[in-house]
């Protein structure tokens, strides 16, 4: 990995403020220096990077999704455009690049919105709005449809799954050589799981659903021929004598696909999972990250864990071991609500 890698930290502060910020991370002092920002946008609590370009969303009542060109002669980040999601606070975004379609979830209303982009990264108008019904037995959280991501099947591309935590279900997904989606099936989860994020393993065909609401991590093997689930495993993210509120947040493979990592926000803790060769689970580690709520983080090729920990205001760095335990180190970089990373490659 080189010495200097560049980070982009979306947070929950307002427009006026630093709300997205362009940062370099020295490898070796574990320093951090600031490179850009943007102040133009409200929430922007979900970016995803296709350099030198940026996509976010502004997860309010009136979603907006925004590009930017990232411009690294000069430090800046330049809005392109912006675009209404057509539903409530959205918290996810896809880019395919294939089809040049920009897919965002809108949480609250349980919606997925599909943007054509163009060749200058300029979000055009929406052209599909996909709606998700249904509720669970989690009165307070699932009293509707809640969609909070969706992600394309590495090992069936054609294939997109979407998260719905309000109906316990995942929604798969056909995709169109223009880029919109076609309903295929509903897969219901347990009840009560709440499904929020996904990872995969691509050689044994599992998806890796992360549950917020029961702290699970529930992995499914998918059949390509039949696009069928079977639920083969549901591990707890967090230590059998933890009683207390807990949301699960994100979760991710380490690059060597010898480990899986799920955040609890509640417990303040990363759970690091053993990937059997089975594609099973079995918990290595679950380690406390000297910050609050880590909504989200990235695993780096060289096994650091960069985590944004939303109510301490910081980003905390950690070193994944071989064994599977995580190592903190005293290096941060302190931001107001930080809520998502992502590498600028």
């Amino acid at each position: 990995m080189k010495d200097n890698i560049e980070l982009v930290i979306g947070t929950y502060q307002q427009v006026g403020e630093e709300a997205i910020q362009i940062v370099s991370l020295n490898t070796d002092s574990l320093e951090f220096y600031k490179k850009a920002v943007a102040t133009g946008i409200n929430s922007p609590s979900f970016v995803i990077v296709h350099s030198p370009y940026l996509f976010a969303v502004s997860e309010k009542n009136n979603g907006v999704v925004v590009s930017f060109y990232y411009d690294r002669v000069n430090n800046r980040l330049l809005e392109l455009s912006r675009q209404s999601t057509k539903g409530e606070l959205p918290c996810y975004l896809l880019f395919d690049k294939q089809k040049k379609t920009l897919y965002a979830a809108n949480y609250l209303t349980g919606n997925i919105a599909v943007f054509p982009v163009n060749k200058h990264y300029q979000i055009e108008e929406c052209k599909q709005v996909l709606n998700h019904f249904g509720n669970s037995l989690n009165k307070g959280r699932q009293e509707r449809a809640h969609a909070h991501s969706i992600e394309t099947i590495p090992f069936a591309p054609d294939y997109k799954v979407v998260q719905d935590l309000g109906s316990d279900a995942l929604h798969l997904y056909f995709t169109e050589g223009d880029g919109k989606l076609t309903y295929v099936k509903k897969f219901d989860v347990p009840l009560e799981h709440g499904p929020r994020h996904v990872a995969f393993s691509r050689d044994l065909k599992l998806i890796y659903v992360l549950s917020e609401l029961s702290s699970t991590v529930d992995i499914f093997q998918f059949n390509v021929s039949t696009c069928m689930l079977q639920l083969i495993q549901s591990i707890s993210t967090l230590p059998e004598e933890y009683q207390s509120n807990n949301l699960a947040a994100d979760i991710h493979i380490s690059d060597c696909g010898k480990f899986l990592l799920a955040s609890n926000r509640g417990h303040n803790s990363i759970a690091i999972f053993e990937i059997l060769v089975n594609g099973y689970l079995r918990l290595c580690e679950i380690t406390h990250i000297r910050g609050e709520t880590p909504r989200n983080f990235l695993v780096l090729s060289d096994n650091l864990v960069i985590i944004a920990a939303q109510d301490s205001n910081n980003v905390i760095i950690a070193k994944l071991q071989d064994d599977g335990r995580l190592h903190l180190f005293s290096s941060e970089y302190q931001i107001k609500v930080p809520v998502c990373v992502k590498q600028v490659l």
